[in-house]
């Protein structure tokens, strides 16, 4: 009975193991593919990053009518 009880809670906790690795890998893969949807696949410095998403706001505030001091007031905020 005891072995039974080991086997079952080594495959529970195998289980959960692999969801946590696949959730972990996911998430970590929805953001660098986030990150290369805006500078096109290049790889770049932080700093570079932020200038880009920056401007992709910059862009994105102009298209909707939202100036640009607004969208740096909501840059400073978040």
């Amino acid at each position: 009975m005891k072995r039974v009880l080991t086997s079952i809670a080594l495959v529970v906790c195998t289980i959960a193991v692999c969801i946590g690795l696949y959730k972990v890998g996911y998430d970590s893969g929805v953001s660098n593919g986030y990150k290369r949807g805006i500078t096109d696949g290049k790889i770049m410095r932080n700093e570079e990053i932020e200038k880009e998403v920056k401007n992709h706001m910059y862009k994105l505030g102009s298209y909707y009518g939202i100036d640009g001091i607004t969208v740096d007031y909501y840059i400073k905020k978040r």
